[in-house]
């Protein structure tokens, strides 16, 4: 009888690995939050735009009235100075919008690189690897929850900047408007 020779060196087989069960959880959770990140840019850069084609509406329809309706020198003058100061207006209110923006992204930035210092710190406590990726998960949620929020603030900030530099040009365009419609009328 021949006896079967067993194999003393070989290593047991290693269980398959597991899948966790979060994934899909947490896939859902990252899609949703995708989607409203993508609705607020959307929203923003339509506001935008629709600031943009109104302010060019106007500008074109007082421009086209304009050349027809203001025929004194004085008219042209005082048209000019004031669209020239309201030109100047938005464009300090752009920087000041400008710098609050910077301002902002610096802070992020700061905040940012202060939390991944702490992060980086709590994972050299780690013991296992298991406890490291863990903790490296939980983190990486945490660091894209703070990305969607100060996005969102930036967002915001943006569209007030853009509505707020619009603003005199906008009063300038109603008030060219007006001055034109009364001349018509009388």
């Amino acid at each position: 009888m021949t006896a079967k020779k067993t194999n003393r060196n070989a290593k047991p087989a290693k269980p398959a690995a597991m899948e966790p069960t979060e994934t899909i959880e947490s896939t859902v959770a990252a899609s949703k939050k995708k989607i409203v990140v993508k609705a607020s840019v959307e929203a923003a850069t339509k506001r935008v735009n629709k600031a943009i084609a109104m302010s060019k509406e106007q500008v074109n329809a007082a421009a086209k009235a304009g050349t027809q309706v203001l025929k004194s020198y004085e008219d042209v003058v005082g048209f000019g100075k004031e669209s020239i100061d309201a030109v100047v207006t938005a464009n300090v209110i752009l920087m000041k919008g400008l710098q609050e923006l910077n301002t902002q992204f610096f802070g992020i930035t700061t905040f940012s690189l202060e939390k991944s210092a702490e992060a980086t710190k709590k994972l050299f406590t780690c013991k296992t690897p298991e406890e490291f990726f863990a903790l490296q998960n939980d983190l990486a949620k945490a660091n894209y929850d703070d990305v969607l929020v100060e996005f969102q603030k930036m967002s915001n900030l943006s569209v007030k900047v853009a509505d707020d530099f619009f603003a005199p040009i906008g009063k300038q365009v109603d008030a060219a408007v007006e001055k034109i419609t009364k001349q018509l009328v009388a």
